[in-house]
């Protein structure tokens, strides 16, 4: 090589050779990287001579060479494993050159070289190559973008020091690639970004992109690059939990296994982040994210509590916790061997905390699914069990309140409360003993109404019948106001009360009748049997709870009328009855009154039908009149209910009045004004397909409202504000025209006599035509561009078909200055309704034909 001309025709020879050898497999590329080495090294020895009318170096001549070659893979569109290998080797080359480089300089220092520079062969190739690289990537190609982010990505960790000028050039492109939209392009950038973050500030333009991307990019893919690959420090946490959440399962899944192992020790996350994380791991829809949660709660987050359960517990706050049950119940059963080793004696009973009285609970509570006569040995007997419950109540009526202790006691209390439901109760002392206690427990002290349901559901355990139980508890709520009673004549008797003793008194007497109203909803919630088969019902409904439908006490109200409703859920003439009573509480009362008698009254209308109900009302279109204001309410919470409780009575075909409700459900799904109310959402984008599919009856409902909504929807979008968000007109009716596609019908849902008409479609379009005459220049062209999403063919017949066209022919004639972009939607309509009637004539003529027989010669020409 003493030439320029040698060098060149040398690497020419070599160089493609290499790059033939390494596509065919991987495990020569040392070698081959090696090889090209050599070359390189004999390239750089060789001075500046002119070659092609430029003077170039041996160096130059190489890595032109080298780019030469390199771009004959960068067009190639198919995933090609031979690509795939090519630039594994750019990048085998590189880190094989900067360790033979790397092993010179440390010669070079050890023997104090004074010609020892910092820049070396391997940095000089890898700057002009991202040079090269920087070229391709506005390339109009998507596989030369592809190839070219994907060697950036792989190249970038080689790079030493540059200068400013090509980090900010490498920086600008990048994040102007971010953009792309490609997929595939985006993924590359993502990694490629995140090898700046070293040189980035905290939170700077590079890791500002990356967080942009993480949240908003449309592809899982992208996403699942950037918060594998970006670096995690404790300003980036927030924005790698939230992908727990990631539509896409394989992310969240993710985000378990992989980003909140590498996070390390679990005290780095806030207790809320902590509950958040395990909440939405272990309810997860997807049954690998629950299992990629569990696997990193039981075999890492405990571990780092040092295998300790209560140690753990302790790290999230069990007093509150809405994740602390499902968590260890995950890990008991993911690890039932450890149960066996459980042992809770005498002194861990005697002082228990919030942490180790949850375990034992839970622990019971896995028990009883999985291993009883575990259940047995660990539970104490009830007599025991009642001696607990009783020091411990005792303890929290003894701590003042807003004491923290108070607070800890009371859930020990709770936990002891539940476990109590796991006792066998036929020991006749330790019933009696417990039943004692939670009798005296409810009638001498303030229960705390956490605790309300436990004791309600003991005590119905202990009782002989629902008989008995009933009558046990009115009697406690008896006891309770003669005791009331008692003790505040004792306390007020002959004296002249002042204002100020007179509110004390009348507060004293509400918040007793609130307790009995609070045990006796608890009671009837757990009650089936008839009220009239049940007298003692009656006395509890007239002296305790319709008086207290008509307090002053907006909260004695609202439990009042919660238990008349519960009540005349046990009967069907007490809820005809009392009817008019919630139809005036939701029109009057304040809105926790409304929200409470609105859903008793679609409760009573499940079980018994609306015309049971409307039998006794003055006005039974009241009714009516009252679900409709309720489907017009701002209140979002009573708007939610409303919804939800019509789509039910739809479902159940208790309601069939679609004309007068359909078109509010329809309003409500794609109405701004509802962007925020989840509940609502959520019900009926479940409801309104479930609906249409499941009955063509339903689906002719639909269309037939369908003209009108889809008119005051385009009017609602005109009227947006900057602030509301909405979907596009084109895209509601798109919607709607899935819904209403009488292809899309669940064929085991609806009856096989039930005639299907497969070209209703035909009729909306005629309607929403005749309607566009009216409208507006702006409405008219969003209605000729929505009447192209209808599917109109052949099974509309000949006569849909006919009007049709003569109604396009009508339309062309009274309106022939409109817009081009009206005009092109017109006339997609018109060759669609076209195609569909030649079709259709095509089809009659064959079956007109008549059919020749076989022995017929056919006649001659």
């Amino acid at each position: 090589m003493s030439s320029n001309n040698d060098i060149a025709s040398a690497l020419a020879e070599s160089i493609p050779k290499v790059f033939q050898e390494v596509q065919k497999t991987v495990a020569n590329h040392r070698k081959l990287a090696n090889v090209l080495r050599k070359l390189q090294e004999k390239a750089s020895k060789i001075g500046k001579r002119k070659l092609d009318n430029q003077y170039l170096s041996g160096e130059q001549s190489f890595n032109l060479e080298f780019t030469r070659n390199l771009s004959k893979i960068l067009p190639v569109k198919k995933r090609e494993p031979a690509i795939d290998r090519v630039i594994k080797f750019v990048q085998t080359f590189i880190q094989y050159s900067q360790e033979k480089d790397k092993a010179a300089d440390n010669e070079a220092q050890a023997a104090e070289d004074p010609e020892a520079s910092e820049e070396t062969l391997s940095s000089r190739f890898v700057e002009y190559l991202m040079k090269y690289l920087l070229k391709g990537v506005n390339a109009r190609e998507k596989p030369v973008r592809l190839r070219v982010c994907q060697l950036i990505a792989l190249t970038i960790n080689s790079l030493g020091e540059i200068d400013e000028d090509l980090y900010n050039e490498l920086k600008s492109k990048l994040l102007d690639c971010a953009r792309d939209k490609e997929a595939g392009v985006r993924v590359q950038v993502a990694i490629a970004l995140s090898r700046l973050q070293d040189t980035d500030d905290e939170i700077g333009a590079v890791t500002e992109k990356l967080i942009e991307m993480l949240r908003n990019d449309p592809s899982a893919e992208v996403r699942r690059a950037v918060f594998y690959n970006i670096e995690l420090n404790e300003a980036l946490l927030p924005y790698i939990l939230e992908r727990a959440r990631d539509v896409d399962a394989t992310n969240r899944k993710c985000i378990y296994l992989r980003s909140m192992i590498e996070i390390g020790d679990f005290r780095v996350l806030s207790i809320e982040d902590r509950e958040k994380l395990l909440k939405w791991g272990l309810s997860d829809r997807d049954a690998n994210v629950k299992k990629a949660c569990s696997k990193m709660l039981s075999e890492h987050w405990i571990n780092q509590a040092d295998n300790n359960l209560l140690e753990f517990l302790e790290r999230l706050d069990v007093t509150c916790s809405d994740a602390a049950e499902s968590a260890l119940s995950s890990f008991f059963e993911a690890n039932p061997e450890v149960c066996d080793s459980f042992s809770f004696n005498d002194q861990f009973w005697e002082n228990l905390t919030p942490e180790s009285a949850f375990l034992v609970r839970v622990f019971c509570d896995f028990c009883k699914k999985n291993n009883e006569e575990k259940l047995e040995a660990t539970l104490p007997n009830v007599t025991q069990h009642a001696v607990y419950l009783q020091e411990y109540s005792q303890l929290m009526l003894s701590t003042e309140e807003g004491d923290d202790a108070k607070t800890e006691l009371e859930f020990i209390v709770n936990q002891l409360l539940l476990m109590a439901g796991h006792l066998d109760f036929a020991d006749e002392i330790g019933r009696r003993h417990m039943f004692t206690l939670l009798k005296e427990t409810l009638i001498y002290t303030d229960v705390p109404d956490k605790h309300l349901p436990s004791v309600i559901e003991i005590l119905k355990k202990i009782s002989v019948s629902e008989k008995d139980f009933t009558r046990l508890i009115i009697e406690i709520i008896i006891d309770i106001r003669e005791s009331t009673d008692e003790a505040l004549k004792e306390k007020y008797e002959d004296v002249s009360l002042d204002e100020d003793e007179e509110m004390e008194k009348r507060i004293l007497e509400a918040l007793a009748i609130l307790k009995c109203l609070n045990i006796a909803k608890n009671m009837l919630e757990r009650s089936s049997e008839n009220l009239r088969e049940n007298s003692s019902m009656y006395g509890l409904l007239k002296e305790l709870i319709i008086p207290s439908t008509q307090s002053s006490e907006d909260i004695l109200k609202e439990t009042a009328i919660r238990c008349l409703g519960l009540c005349c859920l046990l009967d069907k003439t007490l809820a005809a009855e009392n009817f008019q009573v919630f139809i005036h509480c939701v029109l009057e009362g304040h809105i926790e009154l409304q929200e409470q008698a609105l859903m008793i009254i679609f409760d009573l209308i499940m079980l018994f039908g609306i015309g049971t109900l409307t039998s006794k009302l003055d006005d039974p279109t009241i009714l009516d009149q009252l679900l409709q204001e309720c489907m017009d309410c701002d209140v979002a919470e009573i708007l939610a209910i409303a919804i939800e409780g019509v789509s039910k009575l739809f479902i159940c075909k208790a309601l069939t009045n679609t004309d007068e409700y359909l078109p509010y459900l329809v309003t409500g799904y794609f109405h701004p004004r509802t962007a925020d109310n989840q509940r609502l959402r959520q019900c009926l984008s479940y409801f309104l397909p479930v609906f249409c599919h499941s009955s063509h009856k339903n689906q002719q409902a639909m269309t037939k409202i369908t003209p009108q909504v889809i008119c005051d929807l385009i009017q609602v979008h005109k009227d947006l504000t900057s602030d509301e968000e909405m979907v596009s007109p084109l895209q509601i009716a798109q919607q709607i025209a899935d819904w209403t596609d009488s292809h899309k019908l669940v064929r085991s849902q609806f009856p096989r006599h039930e005639d299907i008409d497969h070209g209703i479609h035909a009729d909306l379009v005629q309607k929403l035509l005749e309607m566009t005459e009216g409208e507006a220049v702006s409405s008219r062209r969003t209605l000729l561009q929505i009447l192209t999403k209808f599917r109109v063919d052949e099974t509309a017949g000949e006569e849909r078909l006919q009007k049709l066209l003569d109604s396009i022919e009508e339309f062309k004639e009274s309106n022939p200055v409109i817009d081009a972009v009206s005009r092109n939607a017109l006339k997609r309509l018109e060759t669609s309704v076209q195609s569909a009637w030649d079709t259709l004539q095509e089809q009659e003529t064959k079956q007109s034909e008549p059919e020749s027989s076989p022995d017929e010669e056919p006649a001659s020409p």
